[in-house]
């Protein structure tokens, strides 16, 4: 069984570490794993709040990383808040998918989701 870190970052499923959480460079996840048949969405489908939340962190932290090496070499213009915003919002699209990989690991491993066709 994968750890949460190879999960993460190879955007692999929990179960099984061989199957793939998202088709080609989408954003959104497969409704099952090809490889081993666990349920990726869950019952309600409505689990992934927490890994918008995770990005909106990410993108957030960027920000201020940003902004506290801004100020250290200079001070804080107009273009300064458009770089911000923009870092901030690279962080968030850029981190969505780990994000997503992260929670449904959490998911897995919390037992909240199960193979597809099992009754318990």
């Amino acid at each position: 069984m994968p750890g949460w870190l190879e999960t993460t970052i190879r955007l692999r499923c929990p179960a099984c570490g061989v199957g793939r959480l998202f088709d080609q460079r989408t954003l959104a996840l497969r409704d099952a794993c090809a490889e081993c048949g666990l349920d990726l969405v869950g019952e309600d489908g409505a689990h992934y709040g927490g890994a918008v939340s995770l990005s909106y962190g990410v993108g957030g932290i960027a920000a201020l990383l940003t902004i506290v090496i801004w100020l250290q070499f200079g001070g804080f213009t107009r273009a300064t808040v458009w770089v911000v915003l923009l870092i901030a919002l690279l962080g968030v699209i850029g981190s969505f998918r780990h994000s997503k990989a992260f929670w449904t690991w959490l998911l897995y491993e919390s037992g909240e989701l199960e193979r597809v066709g099992t009754d318990t």
